[in-house]
């Protein structure tokens, strides 16, 4: 694909920079031992319009992912990232619940919805997975009743679910799968039945609010299915699972960023006793490992531009989506491996002193550690063996 590295720094994602630095990178490490959402951040990204980066221009939002600019919600998620890893995955989660909105919705849905995003700075969640071995929710299932849907089951990595005002739930129609009967249904958090559970203790990306959310006999609208009927998620006219997927990839490749800017500053302002040079940064062997990577971030880094690019000629070209898909699995492997590789190898080149509290090292690593498990990355690196060897194409579904 064509693009220039400038393309990527709009006066969006400089302004985006600002906001990072000024009001959410003074939060982060609070938040982290804190355990607790990232308040004054998300509403920092609320204030200056953000939350509506992902909504389409037609229905007054920046126009960034489906029916847009997808690179600029990817290089926003990154610049996050480089700041406060939990905020990205918010932001990350509210940007492709827009863009499949816009992709699946009707029009009446669509104003509705986006509208308020727009007009409100709703913020929007996920409850998609579930603890157990159905992990992406045929345990959560919807019954069909008068005028709509009565829902039952419960949720877990539930990101958002201390604040978002409303929520996409993935769930099987009753007596179905979610391969042949899934349905998208818009919920709001305070609905009669929902219970959120504040309960969320992994490891790192502590600040998200992904715990429990159960559902007992909650009532559904039929105008509340997004786009009116099971499997319009399968129809849509974009790659929506990997849309998700590179959101998880460039929260990978900002978090690596992060972590790495932060040894930069780290080594050349450090003197050592134990190393025979003034600045820890005036070590060769240093000075090898911080080449090694920053030329692995520039790969990492291109391999999501480009996914980006490919994802949004799928909505002009459907027959371009297996390689949409592909571009995604492959920038989202790459990234994982950068990002796990880098936030751990940076307490090597800094030294012991790197692993005292007030540093941020150990919640980069921490953060990414738990974030990669999101999704098997070995699933997708035989999704994309299986497609070069010519054995079956790589799922677009896949979350």
């Amino acid at each position: 694909m064509n693009y220039s590295l400038a393309d990527a720094e709009t006066l969006e994602i400089k302004t985006l920079r600002e906001i990072a630095e000024r009001e959410i990178a003074p939060h982060a490490l609070e938040i982290d031992h804190a355990r607790r959402f990232p308040a004054e951040s998300i509403e920092a990204l609320r204030r200056e319009g953000l939350l509506a980066m992902g909504v389409e221009k037609q229905y007054g939002g920046m126009g960034g992912g489906f029916g847009g600019d997808y690179l600029l919600v990817y290089r926003a998620v990154e610049e996050i990232a480089k700041w406060c890893t939990s905020t990205a995955q918010i932001f990350a989660v509210q940007t492709a619940t827009c863009s499949q909105i816009a992709a699946m919705g009707g029009h009446e849905q669509k104003e509705r919805m986006l509208g308020s995003v727009v007009k409100h700075g709703d913020l929007w969640g996920s409850w998609a997975s579930e603890l157990g071995p159905a992990a992406m929710g045929a345990q959560t299932t919807a019954r069909k009743v008068d005028g709509g849907y009565l829902v039952n089951g419960d949720k877990f990595f539930s990101t958002s679910s201390a604040s978002a005002s409303r929520f996409l739930l993935w769930c099987a129609e009753e007596g179905g799968d979610l391969i042949h009967n899934m349905l998208i249904l818009a919920v709001d958090a305070k609905a009669p039945g929902v219970e959120i559970l504040d309960d969320w203790d992994g490891m790192g990306q502590r600040g998200t609010a992904s715990g429990t959310t159960r559902f007992r006999d909650v009532f559904v609208p039929q105008s509340d299915v997004v786009g009116g009927h099971a499997n319009a998620f399968y129809n849509a006219p974009a790659a929506l699972g990997p849309i998700f997927q590179l959101g998880f990839a460039a929260i990978y490749l900002g978090t690596a960023e992060g972590a790495f800017e932060q040894a930069k500053k780290y080594v050349t302002s450090r003197r050592s006793l134990m190393r025979a040079v003034s600045r820890i940064a005036e070590d060769p062997i240093v000075q090898l490992h911080i080449g090694d990577m920053e030329s692995r971030l520039a790969a990492a880094r291109l391999l999501v531009y480009d996914a980006a690019l490919r994802l949004k000629a799928v909505e002009s070209d459907p027959s371009r989506r297996v390689n949409a898909a592909l571009a995604v699995y492959k920038a989202k492997v790459f990234a994982t491996e950068v990002a796990l590789s880098i936030t751990h190898d940076v307490f090597g080149i800094c030294g012991t002193s790197a692993t005292l509290a007030g540093n941020k090292f150990e919640m980069f690593w921490r953060n990414v550690r738990t974030l990669t498990l999101h999704d098997p990355v070995d699933r997708r690196r035989e999704a994309i063996g299986k497609a070069i060897l010519g054995i079956a194409d790589p799922p677009i579904a896949a979350l």
